[in-house]
């Protein structure tokens, strides 16, 4: 998978219910297919960003980001359901949908994901 360098534009950003941020970016110049292709290639990745404001990364720049030894830290698969059940917790109570402690919601929700896998692994038999 290739790195991608790209000069842009930081349009925006909103902060999610999780604490989390979604960062919206517009390339300067047109992009043709294949660089495209390369940007879209990478999506639902954990990487790493780097956001230099009214400059041009050199050459030097460039290079040492690509030896430096970066790992994501970002949330795993199970952090990020964890949220999502969270969320959906949260805006139940709010709503009035739901009594149950975040707890026992969690619980609820775990088997009945549990339960869907099994029938799934049942269909393809």
């Amino acid at each position: 998978m290739k790195n991608i360098l790209k000069n842009v534009i930081l349009d925006y950003c909103n902060k999610k219910r999780d604490n989390t941020v979604v960062l919206k970016f517009i390339t300067n110049l047109e992009q043709t297919d294949d660089e495209y292709f390369d940007m879209f290639q990478t999506r639902m990745q954990s990487g790493a960003l780097y956001f230099k404001p009214n400059g041009i990364l050199n050459e030097e720049e460039v290079k040492a980001i690509d030896k430096a030894d970066i790992k994501p830290n970002g949330k795993s698969k199970g952090q990020q359901l964890r949220g999502a059940i969270w969320a959906t917790w949260k805006a139940a109570t709010e709503a009035g949908k739901t009594e149950l402690t975040q707890e026992a919601f969690y619980n609820s929700r775990m088997e009945k994901y549990k339960s869907m896998a099994r029938e799934e692994r049942e269909m393809l038999k």
